[in-house]
């Protein structure tokens, strides 16, 4: 069974790492959708000519991981399902753990929606302002989605979900652009509350990769654990992470209840 990938990429450096792993990428999904913001320009036209890499410049760029999983649909091509990835956190998650990769796009076939979120080893490299802000959403929809999992609190904002054909038709039909990139929480609780199975992995692959940044190769944790610092003495960062977890959260919400309107209403 195959799997698309849908991504979304607002490139800062990373063309070079992505033409070097671009093989390695086109060989484990069966098709390659990248969104990308209007002004990307140069940063990906290395790519766009590349046998099976389509990239689609996004003028909706807030909706972009909604028309990203639309445009794999819309393809023609005859694939099980979608991973949906940020594209910068892929290359971080191929270099660094490529044999987990697979395993998770090999797991995304067995399931309608695959929630893949961070295990411990991969929250120590993120600052504070991320693993506590961030934490208000997981703790909130964890009880929400109420999975049978091992894992207490669910990690929704890693930006990687596996998604079946038809779970991605659904979304498709009942989700929105307008919810924008706020959809970590939305797309698995519309799956979820609509009778299709949802399951939560957590991965070592999906560290914090904006250290990354303009490297020729992913960081070290010296200069990781640096970036870090500096992010949480930030007071601009912290309210930016503040901004994010709430959008999260209104978006779930809004999901939740368009779910319970369509129930009433049929």
């Amino acid at each position: 069974m195959t799997v698309a990938l849908a991504a979304t990429w607002h490139p800062r450096g990373e063309l070079n790492r992505a033409l070097r792993m671009i093989d390695d990428l086109t060989a484990l999904y069966a098709g390659i959708f990248v969104v990308v913001p209007p002004d990307a320009g140069s940063d990906v036209s290395a790519l766009i000519d590349h046998p099976g890499v389509s990239i689609i410049s996004g003028d909706d760029w807030y909706g972009g991981r909604h028309h990203a999983v639309q445009n794999a649909l819309a393809s023609g091509l005859n694939f099980a399902a979608i991973h949906y990835c940020d594209f910068d956190r892929l290359l971080h998650w191929l270099e660094r753990f490529p044999d987990e990769l697979q395993r998770t796009v090999d797991h995304i076939t067995q399931v309608d929606c695959l929630i893949t979120g961070r295990t411990d080893q991969a929250w120590a490299t993120h600052p504070r302002c991320m693993i506590e802000t961030e934490n208000i959403f997981n703790m909130t929809f964890s009880q929400l989605l109420d999975l049978d999992s091992d894992h207490e609190v669910i990690d929704f904002g890693a930006g990687s979900r596996g998604l079946s054909r038809r779970a991605t038709e659904y979304l498709i039909q009942h989700a929105t652009p307008t919810w924008g990139w706020a959809v970590d929480a939305a797309w698995p609780l519309l799956l979820h509350h609509a009778g299709y199975t949802v399951e939560y992995v957590a991965v070592d692959g999906l560290a914090w990769e904006t250290p990354d940044q303009f490297r020729d190769t992913v960081a070290d944790a010296e200069t990781r654990s640096a970036m870090a610092a500096q992010y949480d003495q930030s007071p601009d960062i912290w309210r930016q992470r503040v901004h994010v977890a709430h959008e999260i959260t209104r978006v779930g919400v809004l999901a939740l209840a368009r779910f319970e309107e369509k129930q009433t209403h049929g």
